[in-house]
């Protein structure tokens, strides 16, 4: 098994994102310098400092086409006019006329050189204030709300998921619908006046003001999970997605153009109102489309109580804080914006979102907000201390750079060299950071754990394990220290109850037991999922009336948190039962992910390793059941005749051959009193083990009964017949053929009990000795007669079973009794050895290779002269 990986896979991670974070360092400077400028504007406005610029100008560039204070008026300049200059600067663009303005206080002049009539004269303008009259409480709550709460919750946000998860898609996508948010109040502010520097990063920045909708509604898409609208018509926010970021591009375009190069964008001016509707339209379209994914998912998606818990708290935090407005865009599109309190209280409920997200992400848990998970509360105060230092120096490092560039006696240069030596001591700090961070995990712990590359590993090793204790012990201890839990309990299905199999940190499970039919087991077979549990919530399904009191007193011996179905074939065949983590913080998506992945693979090598023990056990059985077999195969072949008497005037030979290792075919030779000599074969119902019984039975009955010396064989078979009836159940029986020689009289009584009739050969006759009656075993009452004929010279008696002239071939054809007539003629000169092993041979092959199907038994006897000898 593969070691846990240590303190320096964390490093290579850390390593790796790198990128990630410099993405992220930037933009979080680029958001606090851009915020810290807007503060500055703000104070200045809030203090009557603030200059408003005196007129506008606007097509054709550069013409004076509105006044906006009264002091530029009696100065002489007229509407229409061509405005040259501006305390000396060109107007290329409208910064151009917004930068002097901004540096000025209220009171102050500047010079304008405006042409008209082919004429530049030179104005001086008097500079006021934006303000004119006392601020009321409402204007200051609504700042306080709009432009601090606001952008501040949503930044610290959006920048620490961001920064704890950096490769999660989700992340960055939470991380721009933040920023967006946060400029959603301050996103109009007038950033031509500001320096050159700042001026066109937060042109391009303040366009995310206006790609809020799209990211709403892609989070509503993907949040938690991908809506199964979206799976199956994704062209649909495609659709949207074209216009929601292509309109805000357009707009960013020509804020730049008419900041910095009025007659750049001077044809196309005309389209940003034009596009502003349509952009309007297509907004509304895409917070709908918000609102119907998660609504959908938090009704009909397929997902547990804590993602529906967490979509409903969204739905309805987004409804209460997006209502007001939307009722208020629509009140303006009909009878135009008017600034009063309902308009302020209605804009301010938007801060409920960003508050609705902090708290379903933070609290609830809906974003998994860690790298890796770590043990102990003193490593984590060591940990995430280092974290809260790094990222206040570095604030205050870009605090210190924005408010030094933002001095009107900086020139430029020096505003440079200062955001290069930011940069430089932001990532100094971040690389003391990491070394700091490595020496704590050394310092504290021995092991820092990846908890989602271990428990992969888990996932793919438990694959090849096909020992059940091995396994179970493996994957709960794993789990247990993977994941910091203190009890886990690996309960496995044994008879009918699920019982615990392995345990870790747990003490008193005497007794815990939970019936294949339990309420907790029920759910855990309707889910198919990992189940979360919550003991101290009367409202959890724990508490329903099919879960008994007995089962959650064992849930609580076992602290169980999380519960993790282990299935194979659709069966259930155990549960792992987690307890809380040590750290007190529930499992996270991320988590219950991979542990379903866990439990999963889990669930599978437990029925591969139970399955290896039922072959091996079948193995086993098998072979003991084979060595009794050939013992039974021993056994038979001694009832076999071992011993051939010598009969005068007559040569004999018998063999049986059986389909399976034992068989229900008989054969049997008998020295009897007076010289005489018993032949019998018989065949059993049946083959195997039971037919091999029936067969012992009817030699002991017959060999019984030949000791009586019962001369009418018609009795001697009744009685046979009678023991047989009396020995074995009501479905066995038996052919049986039965004859005695006297060598004297070359006579041949027999009785035939439903046997296949044995053929004697004479030349060129054959007669068959069919004289007899019903089988034996079946009726307890049967009669019989006794046939006689007298054999002669070179007269050859052939006994067999249905094996030898049913024979099949692969068609399924018999060889036949004629057959096996035709075969005897053919070799009646040769020995009766020699005999029998050619009629075997001629039933093989016309068999052609098929298996046998039935036991073979032949018996040859032949009459020879007087003075001959049997061998």
């Amino acid at each position: 098994m593969k070691s846990l990986p240590r303190v320096g896979n964390l490093a290579k991670r850390t390593k790796d994102n790198r990128l990630h974070y410099a993405v992220l360092a930037l933009l979080f400077t680029l958001t606090a310098t851009y915020h810290v400028h807007f503060f500055r504007d703000l104070w200045k406005d809030f203090t009557f400092r603030y200059t408003a610029p005196p007129f506008w100008l606007s097509s054709p560039w550069p013409t004076l086409t509105a006044f906006i204070h009264d002091t530029a008026e009696p100065s002489g300049l007229r509407t229409g006019d061509r405005i040259l200059s501006v305390d000396g600067r060109r107007m290329d663009g409208l910064s151009d006329l917004l930068g002097p303005v901004r540096r000025k206080n209220p009171g102050d002049s500047i010079q304008v050189v405006a042409e008209r009539a082919g004429r530049a004269q030179t104005h001086v303008v008097v500079l006021r204030s934006v303000r004119t009259k006392q601020i009321s409480g409402l204007v200051y709550t609504f700042a306080a709300v709009m432009f601090v709460l606001m952008p501040t919750v949503s930044i610290l946000l959006g920048f620490g998921v961001a920064g704890v998860r950096p490769r999660d898609p989700m992340a960055w996508l939470l991380l721009f619908l933040m920023i967006s948010m946060a400029q959603f109040s301050v996103g109009n502010v007038n950033i031509m006046g500001w320096p050159a520097w700042i001026r066109f990063p937060s042109h391009v920045y303040r366009s995310l003001a206006n790609v809020w909708p799209a990211c709403l509604m892609l989070f509503g898409i993907y949040f938690n999970e991908r809506w199964p609208v979206d799976r199956r018509w994704p062209w649909i926010k495609w659709v949207l997605l074209a216009p929601l970021i292509g309109l805000p591009c357009l707009h960013a375009v020509l804020n730049v153009g008419m900041s910095e190069a009025f007659r750049a964008v001077e044809p196309i001016a005309g389209l940003g109102p034009k596009a502003q509707e349509v952009y309007r339209l297509v907004a509304m379209a895409g917070v709908a489309l918000f609102f119907f994914s998660i609504g959908g998912k938090s009704r009909y998606a397929k997902i547990g109580p804590d993602a529906r818990r967490r979509l409903r708290l969204l739905l309805w935090g987004a409804m209460v804080s997006m209502t007001p407005l939307l009722i208020l865009v629509l009140y303006s599109a009909r009878f135009g914006f008017e600034d009063n309190l309902w308009s302020a209280l209605a804009i301010m409920m938007t801060v409920l979102f960003p508050v609705t997200m902090a708290y379903v992400i933070v609290v609830q848990k809906a974003m998994d907000v860690r790298v890796a998970i770590r043990q102990g509360v003193q490593y984590t105060f060591a940990r995430r201390g280092l974290l809260v230092l790094q990222v206040a120096v570095s604030a205050l490092v870009i605090l210190w750079v924005a408010i030094y560039a933002g001095y009107p006696g900086v020139e430029t240069p020096q505003r440079v060299l200062a955001a290069a030596a930011a940069v430089a001591s932001i990532f100094l700090v971040g690389s003391f950071a990491s070394k700091v961070g490595g020496w704590v995990d050394r310092r504290f712990f021995r092991e820092a754990y990846n908890a989602d590359a271990i428990l992969s590993e888990l996932s793919d090793n438990v694959r090849t394990m096909v020992e059940t204790k091995t396994l179970l012990q493996t994957v709960a201890d794993r789990l247990a220290s993977t994941l910091h839990v203190p009890s886990v309990a690996m309960m496995v299905s044994n008879n009918g109850r699920f019982e615990p199999a392995y345990v870790v940190g747990c003490d008193d499970i005497a007794g815990i037991r939970f019936a294949d039919r339990a309420g907790t087991v029920a759910r855990l077979e309707r889910a198919r999922k990992p189940v979360r549990l919550y003991l101290e919530d009367e409202r959890s399904w724990v508490y329903r009336p099919d879960v008994s009191d007995d089962e959650r007193l064992y849930l609580g011996k076992l602290d169980s948190q999380l519960l993790l179905p282990l299935t194979a074939r659709q069966k259930m065949l155990g549960f792992i039962s987690l307890g809380r983590k040590q750290s007190d913080e529930p499992f996270s998506p991320t988590d219950v992910r991979l542990l379903r992945s866990v439990a999963s693979q889990t669930g599978l090598a437990l029925e591969n390793s139970r399955l290896a023990a039922a072959v091996a056990q079948e193995i086993a059985q098998r072979e003991l059941f084979n060595r009794e077999l050939e013992i039974a195969r021993e056994v038979q072949q001694r009832l076999f005749p071992q011993s051939f008497p010598e009969v005068q005037g007559l040569e004999y030979s018998g063999t049986c051959r059986p389909a399976q290792g034992v068989g229900g075919d008989y054969f049997d030779f008998l020295d009897l009193p007076q010289g005489r000599f018993g032949v019998a074969i018989g065949d059993v119902s049946g083959k195997g083990i039971p037919a091999a019984l029936l067969m012992a039975s009817l030699q002991a009955s017959l060999r019984g009964q030949t000791i009586r010396r019962v001369h009418n064989l018609a009795d001697l078979i009744g009685s046979v017949n009678r023991l047989i009836f009396d020995a074995s159940p009501p479905n066995r029986y038996a052919t049986f053929f039965y004859a005695q020689y006297s060598p004297a009289t070359r006579l041949l009584q027999y009785v035939n009990a439903g046997h296949n009739a044995p053929i004697l050969l004479r030349c060129e006759e054959a007669i068959r000795l069919d004289i007899g009656g019903p089988v034996v075993g079946l009726f307890r009452q049967a009669a019989y007669q006794e046939g006689r004929v007298e054999l002669q010279p070179n007269d050859l008696l052939i006994l067999f079973t249905d094996g030898i002239s049913e024979a099949m071939n692969p068609a399924e054809e018999e060889w036949g009794e004629e057959e096996l007539e035709k075969s005897a003629r053919q070799y009646c000169t040769r020995p009766v050895n020699e005999i029998m092993k050619c009629l075997i041979s001629g039933a093989d092959g016309f068999a052609g290779g098929a298996p046998q199907h039935d036991d073979m038994t032949i018996v040859v006897l032949k009459v020879t002269s007087p003075s001959a000898t049997a061998p």
